[in-house]
């Protein structure tokens, strides 16, 4: 190991950077590693949450144990521009066609990216159970409506609640399968109001904890929920 810990500071040194030091050094990019016994690691972001939380508000919020309140997420709720009152002459509805507000315009639209930004560094690192609600919130980041607002910051409660949540790895098997790599996939079918898209997910576990997943829309339409689970 201390061989290992030389050649990487050697090579950051030769890129021409500085190796920063603290007392905690049992934090790595953010993660602290706890060893809980001789065969079992615990990883967790608590203090990066709790500094979230601070920084934009959620440090002292409503406790939640979810992370959505349920319901799709679509851009048909993304700000628009107002429509003329009366009938369209131009179409047969007398429907108006809707123009989206310029994003450059959108007051929620930067503290929204921040947000989600921040949370996908958390959700790649050690929070699987946020990768299918950001990943949905994340499609509308560009132009965030009041509706989508709403949603993030109900995931926002959610983490700040569940901070000192994590991975652990070579705790005791319990009634789940176990092996050297275990693997589980799902989707469901159609599930984007916007495109008729379905989501695919996938996930897979060593010494009991995950170590990759994975929670997005496929690209391309499947035509039943028996082709969705084949994509």
């Amino acid at each position: 190991g201390r061989k290992m810990k030389k050649d990487l500071l050697d090579s950051i040194a030769d890129e021409g950077y500085d190796y920063s030091t603290s007392d905690d050094d049992h934090v790595y990019i953010g993660m602290a590693v706890h060893r809980i016994n001789a065969t079992c690691i615990f990883l967790t972001q608590e203090r990066y949450v709790g500094d979230l939380s601070l920084k934009y508000g959620f440090d002292n919020c409503d406790k939640t144990w979810a992370p959505s309140p349920g319901g799709v997420i679509t851009k048909q709720d993304c700000p628009h521009k107002p429509v003329p009152d009366g009938p369209c002459p131009d179409t047969a509805d007398g429907q108006w066609d809707l123009e989206y507000l310029d994003p450059a315009d959108n007051a929620n639209g930067k503290r929204f990216r921040e947000i989600c930004g921040a949370l996908r560094w958390l959700e790649q690192c050690t929070r699987p159970d946020i990768s299918s609600v950001l990943s949905e919130l994340s499609k509308v980041q560009s132009n965030p409506g009041k509706v989508h607002v709403v949603r993030l910051d109900h995931l926002m409660r959610y983490v700040s609640t569940t901070r000192h949540f994590g991975l652990r790895y070579g705790g005791p098997k319990g009634e789940h399968a176990n092996g050297i790599l275990v693997g589980y996939t799902d989707s469901d079918w159609a599930s984007d109001p916007d495109t008729r898209y379905s989501r695919g997910g996938y996930v897979f576990t060593v010494h009991q904890g995950p170590v990759v997943w994975c929670s997005q829309n496929m690209r391309a339409v499947a035509a039943s929920s028996c082709e969705a689970e084949y994509m």
